[in-house]
């Protein structure tokens, strides 16, 4: 016999963040990634994903400009959701990760 289970978009949510944070590449939970490390975990997880879903077409700037955005607005969203209005901290976040990884 099978059973309908009935959940809202908003437990979904909770189970996607679950699942997002368990792939962190086994790092513990009371690890918090700074510096280096951060900027490696987003570009990987988050902006990379992002990247493969958008052509760059002829604006070079713009695209890197929009992928690392969205890369960090799914970051907020699913690790540090606390933050996610957070505006100061979301571009302090997107210029360190513009000057390190330097895409253009």
């Amino acid at each position: 016999m099978k059973k309908i289970v009935r959940i809202s978009e908003s437990e979904i949510n909770n189970i996607v963040s679950k699942v997002i944070k368990e792939q962190r590449d086994d790092i513990p939970e009371d690890v918090k990634l700074s510096g280096n490390d951060l900027y490696k975990h987003i570009l990987k997880n988050y902006i990379g994903p992002v990247m493969d879903e958008h052509d760059m077409g002829d604006d070079e700037y713009n695209y890197y400009d929009n992928v690392i955005g969205w890369g960090i607005e799914k970051y907020l969203k699913s690790e540090e959701p606390e933050r996610k209005d957070d505006w100061d901290y979301r571009d302090e976040l997107e210029n360190e990760i513009k000057d390190w990884w330097q895409p253009i």
